[in-house]
């Protein structure tokens, strides 16, 4: 399925005139990227450069940047916070995607937890990956939760895409998944003319709160013997937690020092 998905948005991508050639995916940081580019990101009106990240994917460089947000949009010269981003550099004239994922930059876990997304992938473009106000290494002080609303974050989106658009004039994409599909999708809504395309995977819209309806729909899923076995397994990992804990993450380890 999830190459099905890929072939079709890699078809999208032809149409719209976004793809770049096959060959452009395993290219170095080509020329246009110019070993300036550090220089050309330091004079970013509001950018902080923190450094690279040397757990870059194969032909990109990594850069940890900062850019400065208001805490409320609509007050544009009060109170500021510092918003974290993460710039995989293959080519200036490349198409640049704006990952979201809705919450933090994954990074701010591990530095090895750099991510490539699918759509920048299969156009060989850059990406800017930003970190959800109020998450990660993103949070205003004091943290005036009044202030993290849909419309806020798609305000900081819009003024990372004004601001690096400054430097890269290529088409522009947004994406993400989940809680980021989502992200992608109220951003789209509030300023319809930032992107060419917008990739929400798996975007689950909820329209009520308090809702019911994902307990209403897995009410339903399976049998009533396979819902119960579940249900029991999900106590027993409660239950034994600190077992379930070492056991899970002695397999991540195994399974990263597989993909080093």
């Amino acid at each position: 399925m999830r190459r099905l998905m890929t072939t079709a948005i890699a078809a999208a991508f032809v149409l719209a005139g976004l793809a770049v050639p096959a060959t452009a995916g395993a290219r170095t940081v080509g020329s246009s990227s110019g070993g300036g580019i550090v220089a050309k990101l330091k004079h970013l009106p509001g950018v902080t450069f923190l450094g690279t990240n040397p757990n870059a994917p194969t032909g990109y460089k990594v850069y940890e940047l900062e850019i400065r947000q208001p805490v409320n949009h609509r007050q544009p010269h009060g109170a500021t916070f510092e918003q974290h981003l993460e710039l995989y550099q293959r080519d200036l004239a490349a198409p640049m995607v704006m990952y979201v994922s809705g919450y933090f930059n994954y990074t701010f876990l591990s530095p090895l937890d750099t991510y490539l997304s699918v759509p920048a992938m299969i156009t060989g473009g850059n990406q800017i990956s930003v970190e959800g106000r109020f998450y990660g290494d993103s949070v205003p002080k004091p943290a005036l939760w009044r202030y993290l609303t849909i419309w806020q974050q798609a305000a900081d989106e819009h003024h990372v895409a004004e601001v690096f658009k400054k430097l890269y004039h290529a088409r522009w994409l947004i994406t993400g998944v989940s809680k980021g599909g989502e992200t992608a999708i109220f951003h789209d809504y509030f300023y319809p003319h930032d992107f060419a395309g917008t990739f929400a995977w798996s975007a689950p819209s909820i329209t009520e709160t308090p809702s019911r309806s994902y307990d209403h729909f897995l009410a339903d899923v399976g049998t009533a013997s396979c819902r119960a076995a579940l249900l029991n397994d999900q106590v027993r990992a409660l239950r034994h937690r600190a077992a379930f804990e070492a056991k899970i993450a002695a397999e991540a380890k195994a399974v990263r020092g597989n993909l080093c």
